[in-house]
């Protein structure tokens, strides 16, 4: 049994995973020899879960192109989340998630009201291209005046464009000032950037490799493009990290971003295999800014360190040894730095 995506609770007490045919638990990590908890009701299968900060409250998306509200107490499902065309393939949680947003197969994002059931407004990529993962991120105004003001940057759209225009049953404060990054399932390799608030695209796509960077000899024409198929935000350095289905990995800072993907700090790809999640954890010596969990369709999920400085290579920190190189497909880290990964062995395993 494949396990398509995995989330700590907040607290670290708890997991909830999900896989094929609305395969989907919550399992509390103090009883590990007890049976989970079933989340029933998909029919389609799970692509991603996301806990509420509650830690009682689990948001799951599937296939069957419906999002999911459990509580993770009873296994009860009060509401279901229904407006994508085409399976939705990633979550993200606002606030104390009075308001949630999904990513679909559709070409769209989309806002919703969770105390209603209803989808507020959607956000449209670039013909409609499919939205693999999204990431949300804090410090929109920092980030647009940067675009704005930076030497050789073309953003000149006027700030008044970007005045929130929030709706009824949107939360202000959980949506004012946030950052949307979505990675786009076109096989040119973009990315678009959305501020919430104002519901207006900041970049409706830029690549995920730079333009300047797109023909050098370390990453020759056969590593450009493909599906964006993980992203990852670290709002208090900036930082977006983004993977392609061509294995390449690039970190940026958001501040330096411009239409052709500058800003790019780092770019790598240990193998060419599609990497399906990204996750930033703390570092694990003072040598690297943060450290970059990278879990690949070949298996062997590792973690990779950050250096301080542009031109420095970034390194190896741990290989994650004892999993059969089948695919990991998803990966969540916790407050203290732990680091669980899940794939196609059916199992979850915590480094």
């Amino acid at each position: 049994m494949c396990i398509n995506a995995v989330d700590l609770s907040p607290d670290g007490s708890q997991l909830v995973y999900g896989g094929p045919d609305g395969y989907c638990y919550v399992h509390p990590l103090s009883h590990l020899t007890s049976p989970p908890l079933e989340l029933k009701g998909h029919v389609g299968d799970i692509l991603d879960v996301k806990w509420f900060p509650s830690g009682s409250v689990v948001l799951t998306a599937s296939t069957d192109s419906t999002i999911r509200i459990f509580s993770s107490e009873s296994g009860i499902n009060p509401r279901t989340l229904k407006g994508h065309k085409r399976a939705v393939t990633t979550l993200g949680v606002l606030g104390v998630g009075k308001n949630v947003v999904s990513g679909s197969k559709d070409g769209t994002v989309k806002l919703w009201d969770v105390s209603k059931g209803v989808c507020l407004t959607s956000f449209y990529t670039e013909g409609f291209a499919g939205v693999e993962k999204i990431a949300l991120g804090n410090q929109a105004q920092v980030v647009r005046n940067s675009l704005s003001t930076a030497a050789g940057h073309e953003n000149t759209t006027p700030d008044d464009h970007f005045q929130p225009k929030h709706l009824d049953g949107e939360i202000a404060a959980d949506t004012n000032n946030k950052l949307l990054f979505a990675g786009l399932s076109s096989t040119s390799g973009n990315i678009a950037l959305y501020d919430i608030a104002s519901k207006q695209p900041i970049f409706s796509a830029f690549p995920h490799i730079p333009a300047n960077s797109a023909s050098s000899a370390t990453f020759p024409g056969t590593a450009t493009g493909g599906a964006i198929h993980s992203i990852a935000y670290d709002t208090d350095r900036f930082l977006l990290a983004s993977g392609s289905a061509k294995g390449v990995v690039v970190v940026r800072d958001v501040r330096m971003l411009d239409k052709n993907g500058s800003g790019a700090l780092h770019i790598f790809r240990r193998t060419e295999a599609p990497l399906n999640d990204l996750a930033f954890v703390k570092p694990a010596s003072s040598e690297t800014s943060i450290d970059l969990v990278l879990a690949p369709e070949s298996g062997l999920p590792c973690r990779i360190g950050i250096p301080h400085g542009m031109g420095e290579p970034v390194t190896c920190v741990e290989e994650y040894a004892g999993w059969e190189p089948l695919s990991i497909e998803s990966v969540s880290v916790g407050r203290e730095g732990q680091v669980w990964v899940a794939g196609a062995e059916g199992g979850i395993r915590r480094y």
